[in-house]
């Protein structure tokens, strides 16, 4: 089983670490001033805008007196530097960058008690924690509200204009896999054993985990971490779900959130191998479901789509034989909003399905059908972005974006 420490390390990635792991060598520096370098790396061929940064400094541990600077081309950068709570060892950058398609560029942190504190953006992201809720404020752009229990996982998102949530949202569930129970996740709101802590908060990005236990049958509660990121760029909230189940007894994990559609009919685009789009009427369903490549001597499509009322489902989209993997997101839409969902490494290791009901109900159930290993949790990573319609001039950032977050890649 993984002890703490480990299981943690795997959870950092949700807020930030899409850099490597080579380290630069910052001793080599001037003891009071040292640097830091990195490339900034565009992958996916697309053009960025404002698009958020995470990086946690490699091989550092902060001092006492020690500033910091992002500098670009010799100009210093807006940027923020936190103290990752509640170790206070690792400190993390986050800011925001727009390169264009497959461009490197390259930064340079800069630290010391010599060094010149870089400025932080005016305005941007507040939080507070109040009334049983966890608020991330964008104002007066957004807001963002988190139950401190995470029952629903998010009980309100909205602009100064539109609400994006109803209050029925299910939230984050998993399922035994013997039984094929549901269990809805639902951590204590004060003692027992779970906890809510800022990881980190700024004008720039807000960082929320939340930690606890998650009573399954056949043997004891298992370990989970939940870990929400804000951004002041975009609209969105990034989610990792992470669970440490040494013994193999979680069968599927997923979420069911309740999105605001208001009058017929929801509008549907989902990302397989190319875009497919729908729509849907009061009491329709829409079922979209990818799954790994076929092994030597598998057959079926690499996935489907299906759609129907009462009467039943039946196929709308299918995979060709030469069709690529599912790119693994949706939009749901009205004639004024659109919530954009992302799912990280959608139908990599098993099936992944989305499930969207004409009202606005969106399930991802991902089923585990490859044996656990002691040393690897599982992981369900997504986003969630609101944006008004049409989708191609509200959103700015693109689903495949989301998909691909710049990497970091630390010089050395």
């Amino acid at each position: 089983m993984l002890d703490r420490r480990r299981f943690l390390g795997h959870c950092l990635g949700s807020a930030a670490v899409a850099g490597s792991s080579r380290i630069a060598d910052a001793g080599a520096n001037v003891p009071d001033r040292l640097t830091l370098p990195f490339h900034l790396k565009e992958t996916a061929g697309l053009r960025r805008f404002g698009y958020p940064v995470h990086a946690v400094l490699p091989n550092h541990t902060r001092e006492q007196g020690t500033h910091y600077r992002l500098l670009h081309q010799g100009k210093v950068v807006p940027a923020q530097f936190r103290l990752l709570e509640p170790d206070q060892r690792e400190v993390i950058l986050a800011f925001n960058a727009s390169p264009g398609p497959l461009e490197t560029t390259d930064y340079t942190v800069e630290f010391g008690p010599s060094a010149t504190p870089g400025a932080e953006p005016r305005g941007g992201l507040s939080s507070q924690h109040d009334a049983g809720l966890f608020q991330i404020r964008n104002d007066p752009y957004l807001t963002s509200s988190i139950p401190e229990d995470l029952s629903g996982l998010i009980s309100s998102i909205r602009t100064k204009d539109l609400e994006y949530f109803t209050p029925h949202s299910r939230g984050l569930f998993l399922t035994d896999r013997e039984s094929r129970k549901r269990t809805t996740l639902k951590l204590p709101r004060q003692g027992g054993d779970g906890s809510a802590v800022w990881r980190w908060q700024g004008p720039i990005s807000v960082g929320l985990r939340f930690t606890g236990t998650v009573a399954m049958p056949g043997g004891k509660p298992l370990r989970t971490i939940v870990d929400l990121s804000f951004v002041n760029s975009k609209s969105w909230i990034e989610t990792t779900w992470t669970i440490d189940d040494p013994d193999d007894r979680v069968g599927s994990m997923g979420f069911d959130l309740s999105l605001l559609i208001q009058g017929e009919p929801a509008l549907v685009d989902c990302g397989a191998g190319s875009t497919v789009y729908s729509h849907l009427r009061s009491g329709e369903v829409l079922s979209f479901e990818s799954r790994p490549a076929p092994k030597l001597g598998e057959s079926g499509p690499r996935w489907l789509m299906e759609q129907g009322g009462a009467s039943g489902l039946k196929p709308f989209a299918v995979a060709t034989p030469t069709d690529r993997a599912a790119e693994g997101w949706v939009h749901v839409m009205d004639s004024t909003r659109c919530s954009a969902i992302a799912v990280a490494d959608f139908a990599r290791s098993g099936p992944d399905r989305f499930t969207i009901e004409a009202g606005g109900r969106v399930e991802l159930e991902r089923r585990f059908t490859l044996p656990a290993t002691p040393d690897r949790p599982k992981i369900l990573k997504f986003w969630i972005h609101v944006v008004p319609t049409p989708v191609q001039v509200g959103a700015v950032t693109s689903p495949q974006a989301m998909l691909a977050p710049l990497v970091v890649d630390w010089a050395g």
